[in-house]
């Protein structure tokens, strides 16, 4: 097992970040914060009431931005529309691996 020192994410965030992502029920609503109009970014997830994305949010991050920064720079910006970035996101990715599985099951029971 690696120290806390090589590795970047400690103990601590780890067992917050499980704490917090679950295993199917998300701590916030996305759809409170998260909005797509095609007047506004050609449809593009963005936070409500803002220009603001969810994948530039994401890239944001991704690329060693911290929250605080982010709500530093766009001071309009909440901490929840932040979340629920992320809330999307990951919600994105669990229907897309829920959907594979379920087309690998329909090809096993096919061939099999």
């Amino acid at each position: 097992m690696q120290n806390d020192q090589e590795n970047p994410v400690s103990r601590d965030a780890e067992l917050e970040i499980d704490e917090w992502i679950g295993d199917n029920e998300l701590p916030i609503r996305w759809q409170e914060y998260i909005s797509c109009n095609p007047k506004i970014l050609v449809g593009k997830p963005a936070i409500t009431g803002t220009r603001l994305s969810v994948d530039f949010i994401l890239e944001l991050l991704a690329g060693g931005w911290s929250v605080e920064e982010i709500l530093h720079d766009w001071n309009y910006v909440s901490r929840d529309q932040i979340r629920a970035c992320i809330a999307y996101a990951l919600e994105l990715v669990r229907a897309k691996y829920k959907a594979g599985r379920r087309r690998g099951a329909k090809r096993a029971t096919a061939h099999g």
